[in-house]
């Protein structure tokens, strides 16, 4: 009978580590990041976003996680999701739920499964929320999520004969934890005078962004850089990154995630304003 139970504990001991050993690996595979651009055609010109407030909201299929992450769209349309979850029976499924008042002003919310397993995904085309056929439901929501609001200044692009264009993504973080509060992204062009904005946006809860956009030099190539500003360390910060011009016409992603409260960065007091809105439920809730 001894016997018997040292087996069966044995047994259970090992069953334990194997449970375990299993949670470890799907902990390790059950990140994703969801990168894109959802947009609102500007009437006088298709191709642009048209200045609507668009909401992407990263979430699990099953429903267990209301909202793994959100963000707003940069002014030209571009968002970066990204979060992790924990499933005992099987990898979760994540679907974007986009909120937008594209359609005659009415407010609605389009649900788009990720049907890919890769930890990193980059939808292959841009969703023209006006005339994206899927399912789509009308539904009250309020288009000031539970991030703070930045009420963006939309500024015409270059001629797109003449233009020169990248994105830009990649992570923010204060010592390896999610800013606490809302990281301003600018891509800039660096230019004699003004320095012109290509796109702007917020960081979503989990520090994502991502940027697009065009601008153009009488003579030479654009100088693109980006500008972040940020509180990580109590008072207004910015940092400015400047992006080698082999990446013009491509996608710069950065290697390794930014940290805010580093010293590798250069760094200025630059006051900056978000405007803040009341205490309310982002959509979904």
């Amino acid at each position: 009978m001894r016997q018997l139970y040292f087996i069966l504990g044995l047994l259970l001991l090992c069953g334990q580590y194997l449970v375990q050993s299993i949670n470890a690996d799907r902990a390790r595979s059950s990140c994703r990041l969801v990168r894109g651009r959802a947009y609102c055609p500007d009437p006088n010109n298709p191709d642009k976003h048209d200045g609507s407030v668009v909401i992407v909201q990263l979430k699990s299929k099953d429903g267990y996680v209301n909202r793994i992450d959100e963000t707003f769209v940069s002014k030209n349309g571009y968002f970066s999701v990204s979060g992790c979850q924990r499933d005992l029976y099987k990898s979760w499924e994540p679907e974007l739920h986009i909120y937008h008042t594209c359609k005659q002003n009415q407010r609605r919310m389009l649900k788009l499964p990720i049907n890919s397993d890769d930890a990193e995904y980059k939808i292959p085309q841009a969703i023209n929320l006006r005339s994206y056929f899927t399912t789509e439901e009308q539904k009250q929501f309020d288009n000031r999520p539970a991030l703070l609001v930045w009420i963006f200044v939309f500024i015409s692009l270059a001629n797109a004969d003449d233009a020169e264009c990248l994105t830009v993504s990649g992570k923010v973080e204060c010592d390896g934890e999610a800013p606490l509060e809302p990281v301003l992204l600018r891509l800039k062009d660096e230019d004699i005078g003004y320095d012109e904005i290509m796109d702007e946006g917020i960081a979503s809860g989990a520090g994502e962004f991502y940027l697009g956009g065009c601008a153009s030099d009488l003579i030479t190539s654009i100088d693109p850089y980006v500008s972040i500003y940020h509180r990580c360390k109590g008072t207004s910060k910015r940092i400015v990154i400047p992006i080698d011009q082999q990446y013009i016409g491509r996608n710069y992603s950065f290697p390794d995630v930014i940290n805010l409260k580093s010293t590798e960065y250069e760094e200025e007091d630059h006051v900056f304003h978000i405007p803040k809105c009341d205490q309310i439920e982002s959509p979904g809730q």
